[in-house]
């Protein structure tokens, strides 16, 4: 394989806060513990001893989950060796999106193995390990019900209510079936999809069914995946719920955080309640807000005092659920974590958590951008040298890289700017000289200017359509790359599900990405055939 690194300022898709993170633009430096990088490491680690957690209680946990699959050897010393105050994670997260979803969520799980094989080397004495944590308490279903294929959406038809981890798995069998049905008989297609539909005859919820599939694409490479939808957990976790419901302490924390960021143009990623934490129940999961003295169930017709709603704490802690603002508190209280690994989006809203960690005296973990990546196959790349395009050339606007094409295949120079400069001093000289006869002339002369100017830049959009069209057959082509390479105007990564991109490279597909994305290289990366 090949690869290209590109500046993410090359890049219009990236957002200018994601780039302030990639750059660390100064200001932001208040609002992350330690800077990305491996040295930066040696400090994290200091720091993280000083957070004790539950090591017994998390071995325990990984070894009843994976009692429902066979683990590696790999897999089965990543765990034991959680039991030791030599072992960390490095965590990356995502919602159960369906078959993976877009793209980077194999991306990001890549880029922290990658990242652990890194920190092995330069830390022999430590053990590092990589941490998928499925998102599976989310409620919203409409955002990982389907999948994009071959510029086709499949979609699990059925209803949902409450956590996606909780649900049944009832219609997925019909995803694989139509997903077959797409990727046709190849020999690599016809083997990934069995293994995938093996999985699906085991599970018993669709979490259950997505921790086997990531096991599937990455257990032999040592990854652990935690569903944190766990009673045990949450049982460990129940003091700082317990904090949250009485003094409602994170809406203030977190507000006062975004205030500072959005003085700078970042605006707020999360809104922050009073309480931020769910309660799960038959009717989904549902906030919980304060009442007076009580507290009430939002659309519901339950309503607890204080007294019963901290015995139901005590009791069914697997009733609560924390939401976008207390959930990285959850994972860091219950995991020996060094580094969050996320995108863009991700990185804004933990950069708003750093003084609700320490309120609740909880290790902030270095924030580490995930790598972005785009996969490109041998047809394309042999499209873009049959139009004499770089790598760099395919991140312009659409009109440009077709005017740059027009441009370099044209005997004719479409931009007629040194015609307007002439035009414009030659008027500028008239209006000069009439000013010497009569300064009220100056004025029309230099309106006639503007009229001529306005006529040349209409003959120059006129000569670019008529060249346009002259070229219909390439312009095509390029529209069809673009739409390719950035489908709805965005990344790939954004869009594309991962499997067209394992079947064009192969069974080495996670080896290629585990080696290439390395999230301490902070640019974008191309990879295509030799």
């Amino acid at each position: 394989m090949r690869i290209e690194k590109i500046d993410y300022e090359q890049i219009s898709a990236i957002s200018s806060k994601d780039l302030s993170y990639i750059q660390l633009t100064p200001f932001l430096e208040d609002f992350y513990s330690f800077t990305p990088s491996i040295e930066s490491f040696s400090n994290a680690i200091s720091e993280r001893k000083k957070h004790g957690i539950d090591r017994k209680l998390l071995v325990d946990v990984l070894q009843e989950n994976y009692k429902s699959i066979n683990p590696n050897e790999k897999q089965i010393q990543n765990i034991g060796a959680l039991k030791s105050e030599n072992t960390f994670t490095i965590i990356t997260a995502h919602q159960p999106s369906l078959l993976g979803g877009p793209l980077y969520y194999v991306l990001k799980i890549a880029s922290v193995i990658n990242l652990c094989n890194q920190l092995t080397e330069a830390y022999p004495e430590y053990n590092f390990v990589p941490t998928f944590i499925s998102g599976g308490e989310d409620h919203d279903f409409e955002e990982i019900d389907h999948l994009h294929l071959f510029g086709k959406t499949i979609k699990w038809e059925r209803e949902a209510i409450g956590p996606v981890g909780r649900l049944t798995i009832d219609g997925i069998d019909e995803v694989l079936q139509q997903v077959s049905e797409i990727l046709g008989d190849r020999p690599e297609a016809v083997s990934l999809m069995s293994t995938i539909t093996g999985c699906l005859e085991e599970s018993h919820c669709y979490s259950d069914f997505v921790f086997k599939f990531v096991n599937v694409l990455y257990g032999k490479y040592g990854v652990i995946v935690v569903n944190m939808d766990n009673i045990h957990l949450k049982k460990r976790f129940a003091p700082l719920m317990q904090e949250e419901i009485l003094n409602q302490v994170s809406k203030p924390l977190v507000s006062a955080t975004q205030e500072q960021l959005e003085k700078h143009k970042f605006k707020a990623q999360a809104f922050p309640r009073d309480i931020n934490l769910f309660y799960l129940c038959e009717d989904g999961r549902k906030r919980i807000e304060p009442k007076g003295d009580n507290f009430d169930i939002v659309d519901t017709n339950l309503e607890f005092t204080k007294e019963n709603l901290l015995k139901e704490l005590e009791n069914h802690p697997d009733r609560f659920s924390p939401n976008v603002v207390m959930r990285p508190l959850f994972q860091e209280f219950c995991l020996p974590n060094l580094a969050y690994v996320g995108g863009g989006g991700e990185i804004a809203y933990w950069l708003e958590r750093k003084t609700q960690f320490a309120h609740f005296n909880v290790f902030f973990p270095m924030l580490i951008r995930r790598n972005s990546a785009m996969i490109l196959n041998k047809g394309q790349l042999k499209n873009l040298s049959k139009l004499d395009f770089t790598i760099e050339d395919i991140f312009l606007d659409q009109d440009q890289l077709i005017f740059k094409f027009i441009n370099a295949s044209s005997e004719i120079e479409i931009k007629l700017d040194d015609q307007k400069t002439q035009i414009e001093n030659a008027y500028q000289d008239i209006a000069k000289k009439s000013t010497s006869v009569d300064p009220s002339l100056a004025k029309s002369v230099l309106a006639e200017m503007t009229r001529q100017l306005k006529n040349i830049d209409q003959m120059e959009s006129r000569i670019k359509r008529s060249l346009k069209s002259q070229q219909d057959v390439n312009v095509k082509k390029i529209e069809k790359l673009k739409e390719k390479l950035f489908p709805n105007l965005g990344l790939q990564e954004r869009y594309d599900n991962f499997l067209p991109h394992y079947l064009s490279i192969g069974e080495s597909f996670f080896d290629v990405l585990i080696e290439n994305l390395d999230p301490m290289d902070r640019r974008f990366t191309c990879i295509m055939p030799d």
